[in-house]
């Protein structure tokens, strides 16, 4: 994924920059990431690195490539972007925090890798409760980010900015910023871009409680995205979609997206989500007051696969569906 573009629930729970998704910083010193491995438009992308070998599992494939690579070169930190996007994508936070951890360990970085580092070490605090920590390394961010931003111009960054401005609470210079990137950038076709600015303006309506106008983003970010097939942006378009359709209190809806964004997982890679899915299909269908399927869908669930904030939700179904079963 591109930029955070994270479910509505991890906005919900902290760990939402939303998801997101979802989902991430785009970085634009490009002659600080050239190397022999070959770049794609959006430079932190793991989906489109690994889709040049599409044969071979995402995260094999980043380590034969770190494996090949020159320690600290720059095809190494290139590639080293990518895992650290891959892992955060992935919900795997404490071997993102320990990848960071490292690489902050390191004497001197380049711009464009350095504040990948701050934004993901953030993001691992984050999901550890450190807040804190995390306020320090997401100020260091915002202001190479801002840097960047003076040099480029580009309204990506500023969606990157505004992004990063939601996840630290600063709502009023998020919009401002999403605001700006939307006007200057109207007749963009890009889908990347389209998908991310409706991603984070739902977001932004979330906060106001208008969750009809949030679904309207949202549908307009799933639309965008959909036609490139990338796997992790349509896992968060139609995930975004169905939480969004659940706090409407539409739950057939809200099944239909979240069933429909299990067709782009894959069980090993998307562990977290999909069980995190599945149990929001089994919350759906209670309620729906449809026990059935609502304890068949509940047994899908791995539970050791869950987010430790949402492993009490899972109680509550589990709990709903005993209580219900005759």
């Amino acid at each position: 994924m591109m930029l955070t573009a994270l479910i509505v629930e991890w906005a919900a729970s902290g760990l939402m920059s939303y998801r997101l998704k979802y989902k991430r910083l785009l970085l634009c010193a490009v002659a600080l990431c050239a190397g022999s491995v070959s770049a794609s438009e959006h430079l932190s992308d793991h989906e489109l690195f690994c889709q040049t070998q599409p044969q071979v599992p995402c995260e094999e494939f980043i380590r034969q490539h770190l494996a090949q690579a020159e320690p600290h070169s720059a095809d190494w930190f290139k590639v080293k972007t990518y895992q650290l996007d891959y892992l955060f994508d992935k919900q795997q936070f404490k071997a993102l925090f320990d990848e960071t951890s490292a690489l902050l360990q390191l004497q001197s970085l380049p711009q464009s890798i350095e504040v990948q580092v701050y934004f993901y070490h953030a993001k691992a605090l984050i999901a550890f409760g450190r807040k804190n920590e995390a306020l320090i390394f997401a100020d260091k961010a915002t202001q190479i980010l801002e840097q960047i931003y003076q040099v480029f111009g580009d309204p990506l960054r500023m969606v990157e900015l505004a992004n990063l401005h939601y996840s630290m609470g600063q709502i009023a210079q998020a919009k401002r910023l999403l605001l700006l990137a939307e006007s200057q950038f109207l007749r963009s076709k890009d889908p990347v871009f389209l998908f991310e600015l409706n991603s984070n303006k739902a977001l932004l309506s979330d906060i106001a409680g208008n969750y009809a106008e949030s679904a309207s983003f949202r549908k307009t970010a799933l639309d965008a995205i959909a036609p490139l097939q990338h796997n992790g942006k349509n896992i968060v378009a139609y995930g975004n979609l169905g939480r969004t359709y659940q706090l409407l209190g539409d739950y057939p809806q809200a099944v239909y997206y979240y069933t429909e964004s299990l067709k782009f997982m894959q069980p090993e890679q998307d562990a977290h989500n999909l069980a995190l899915y599945q149990l929001k299909i089994a919350e759906l269908y209670s309620q729906l007051n449809q026990l059935q399927p609502a304890t068949e869908w509940l047994a899908k669930v791995e539970f050791a696969q869950l987010p430790v904030n949402r492993r009490n939700l899972y109680l509550q179904v589990e709990s709903w569906c005993q209580q219900h079963t005759k």
